[in-house]
Formats: structure tokens, sequence, C-alpha cells
């Protein structure tokens, strides 16, 4: 048997919940669904090195791959890649599925939300442009046993059959905060023009592959043009998935700790009166409506 948050699967693969008259539960390793969700708390902290210390990271993979974040020490410390939070991976996923349900990734990037998604009892279908990123990806989720599905495909084509999904979680490429320079495809290397048509047709392709009354995470965070104004990064994002036909129940802060950002953020705070960016943005959406899509995720464990 593998334990897994708050329930297990047994060796024919069937996940049971430790309190089915409880699930979800709100709690989930002392975090509780607060609209402002803290990296730099106690218990968070715990959790990601527990999920870390288990081998789940996106730095190790990929490092096989051709990306590059261009935001200095920042760059440096993390090995040049962006790592996705575990636990939040573990908390959206949790709270906004079943056991189970069918998940979509449309911009995978490295293993961590499908290995913990999987981890879950949920089956995980992930695209991603880099071929060498899902190989990396292949090869720590056999060594757990486990088997995400990542598909080499650009997330703006369909990738699985329509109205197929029950959850939808994805951190797409924040414009050119970290390029990858990968080829035909790549969010990260396009103008901004550009981007913003490729990103529409994202949430567009994503929403469709959603069945009714099912949820949708998308984690983004906003970014600066030439000049250092803010694009509005976040608020693009919401309109789209408003367009795409969802209604928006959420919008969460994930503020992540100071680190030695402290010790940078005095020359651009000098310079222009431009502050340390320490957060990003979780929009939560529906397909369908609220409450007979949580519903449906209490009576399914």
């Amino acid at each position: 048997m593998v334990n897994i948050a708050h329930g297990y699967r047994d060796s024919d693969g069937k996940w049971h919940a430790d309190n089915p008259e409880d699930y979800p539960p709100m709690d989930i390793h002392g975090q509780l669904p607060w609209s402002v969700l803290d990296q730099s708390a106690g218990h968070w902290r715990a959790r990601v090195k527990w999920w870390r210390n288990q081998g789940v990271d996106d730095i190790t993979p990929r490092l096989h791959a051709p990306a590059m974040i261009n935001t200095g020490r920042h760059g440096r410390n993390s090995q040049g890649v962006s790592r996705f939070d575990p636990f939040l991976t573990e908390l959206l996923v949790t709270w906004l599925s079943a056991p189970g349900d069918l998940v979509y990734d449309p911009c995978a990037g490295g293993p961590v939300r499908g290995i913990v998604t999987t981890h879950l009892g949920r089956e995980y279908t992930g695209c991603d442009i880099n071929h060498d990123q899902i190989e990396a990806n292949r090869a720590v989720a056999s060594r757990w046993g486990l088997t995400p599905e990542w598909l080499h495909m650009d997330g703006r084509d369909q990738a699985v059959e329509p109205q197929t999904q029950d959850f939808v979680l994805t951190c797409p490429p924040y414009h050119n905060r970290e390029r990858y320079n990968v080829g035909d495809g790549d969010l990260s290397m396009m103008r901004w023009e550009e981007f913003t048509k490729a990103h529409q047709d994202m949430v567009r392709a994503a929403t469709y592959t959603l069945k009714p009354n099912r949820f949708l995470a998308w984690v983004i965070s906003d970014v600066r043009d030439s000049k250092g104004h803010l694009r509005g990064l976040p608020e693009l994002a919401t309109t789209h998935i408003k367009l795409a036909g969802l209604h928006i129940t959420n919008q969460l802060i994930l503020a992540e700790p100071g680190g030695l950002r402290v010790k940078t953020m005095r020359v651009p705070w000098t310079a222009a009166r431009t502050t340390t960016r320490r957060h990003q943005h979780i929009i939560i959406a529906v397909k369908g409506d609220r409450k007979a899509a949580t519903k449906r995720i209490t009576n399914a464990h």
C-alpha cells in the first residue's frame, strides 16, 4: 500500500479515504484554504522538504533541458530553472479534484505536477514541447513506480478528447521571464502580441478538455516590458479564462519567501521605485456550476 494525503492506494490501485465523511479535508498538512498561501510558513516548508527529500523536484531533470531564467541572482540560485512547488500541487489537486479523476496539464514543464498528482490517486496527462524534458520526467517518475503520461505536444493542440478531463492544473510560461529556446511553439520566445494570442489559444484548448462542472487552476505571475512597466499578465489570463466560458471562483496569492532577494532589491527600488516581486497568482475557475462541481468532489471519495 502507498500512503497518500488523507488516504491510501491499495495493491489494486484503488484509493481509500481515511475519513470518507470529510473529504476533501480543509486542513491539509496544516494548510487551510486561505486566499493567501504563505510558502515561508513552517508547515509549508516542512511539507516541501518532505516532497523534495523523496526526489520530487524540478531542478535535477530540468538541467537536461535548455532553459534559462533571466532574473540574475535568482537564476543562479535555482541553477537556471524554475521549481514548481510540490505542496502547492498537493493542495490544488486535493481540494479541486477527486480520487480517480483525470487531470490535464497543457504546460507540464518538469515532473513535479505529474508525480504528485499521480501519487494522489489521479491520472495525469501533461503536454510539453521539449522532448528531452519529457524523457527526464519519465525517468524520475519510474523511480516512484508511477506512470504519469507526458505527451510531446504543443498545449494549444488537442492532446486529449474533448470533455474527458476532470481538472486542469497548469503553469504556463510567464512570457519571456524564463526562456527555454526549444523551437516552434515556445511561448517564452514569442513577441508579446504573439504570446497573448498563443496564451488565449491554450486556455481555450484546455477548457475544451474539461467535463461540465469541473475546476481549473491557472498559476501565473506578472512580467515587465522593456521599459519596466507591468504588462498585467494575471489580468490577461483572467480575461482569457472568462472568454473561454469559465467562471472565476477564487484568486489566490502565493507568497514566496524573501530569501536572498533582500540583498538585491535596493538597485531596482532606487533606480525606478520597482518593488521586488515575491508572489504569484493562482486563478481558480469552474466550467459550469461551482456547487455541482464541489458536490461531485465531496461525494467521490
